[in-house]
């Protein structure tokens, strides 16, 4: 058994295959650079499997069920999973290109399926999906969460900031005008709270930047949140108080990565955790321009 280890948020997560699909685990030495250690022991583990012998018809887009019974069409798949990996009527099912993922909340394991389809197989986009969902469970379970902004540490070490928006709001605008060294996630920076401090966390899910060489303990870095900041392109340059509550209700229906996917009891922990984070963390609407001027106000 070949075994990756990737240490996210000081937790650390292990990818498995057999030594006859090693091949699958290669791309990720490059892809998760900086976050792969072999400290501690992994917290969950991610086994891989692979169907040589068949075809399926891949996942044209995001799928969820929780029963076989409820998914008709992808029935054969499924019965392939449960021959490696308990199903049960609690267990979450998440199909994506040429992979269907199987995990058991209460457990510590997680099975990946990968397959081979009539369509284009594309193997390294939907593992790193695959992985970036399963991750966000363990995350989750743990009362930690991945959320859709750019997590930037100040220079001076002194804490970071959280940007959130949606797609084209300027989270990769600001990450640029940061800095690379500063960024401590584009897209997917870690939330969790320490005692009763809530830091960022780096992660290696970003859009842009996804292939460069990080340093070895890059997946150590960390900073203590001071703000959160929604992301409102403008004219001019403005920042205003944002209420706790509208934060909330933004964070939980736009930010929580892979909150549509998760089960009852993990949707429930995103939600106390997101109360309390904009309980204890003041928020704010960042109107602004595409230049570092903002930097000054935040200050």
């Amino acid at each position: 058994m070949e075994t990756l280890i990737l240490s996210i948020a000081d937790l650390p997560i292990a990818v498995r295959a057999e030594k006859h699909i090693k091949v699958f685990l290669d791309p990720l030495t490059t892809l998760f650079s900086g976050f792969l250690s072999n400290a501690g022991e992994p917290a969950a583990f991610l086994n891989l499997s692979y169907d040589h012998l068949r075809t399926y018809p891949n996942f044209k887009g995001m799928n969820a069920a929780l029963l076989a019974g409820d998914c008709p069409e992808n029935k054969d798949l499924i019965d392939q999973i449960g021959k490696v990996y308990p199903i049960s009527k609690d267990s979450i099912i998440v199909g994506h290109l040429n992979g269907c993922l199987a995990y058991n909340p209460s457990s510590s394991e997680a099975c990946l399926l990968l397959f081979r389809s009539h369509d284009q197989n594309n193997f390294v986009a939907t593992l790193h999906k695959m992985l970036f969902i399963f991750i966000s469970f363990v995350l989750g379970k743990r009362h930690r969460f991945m959320l859709h902004g750019a997590g930037i540490g100040e220079k001076n070490g002194a804490g970071g900031f959280l940007f959130l928006g949606d797609s084209g709001a300027g989270k990769t605008t600001v990450a640029g005008l940061a800095g690379m060294d500063a960024v401590l996630s584009d897209d997917a920076p870690v939330i969790g709270k320490e005692n009763d401090i809530f830091c960022i966390y780096s992660s290696p899910f970003s859009q842009v930047n996804m292939f460069e060489e990080r340093s070895k303990d890059y997946f150590r870095r960390k900073a203590q949140l001071r703000k959160l900041l929604f992301l409102n392109k403008a004219d001019e340059l403005k920042i205003l108080p944002r209420e706790g509550h509208a934060a909330t209700v933004e964070m939980l229906k736009s930010h929580v990565h892979s909150f549509e996917l998760m089960n009852r009891e993990l949707r429930t922990s995103a939600f106390n955790f997101c109360c309390d984070l904009c309980r204890s963390i003041p928020s704010y609407d960042l109107y602004f321009q595409a230049n570092d001027k903002f930097w000054d106000a935040l200050n």
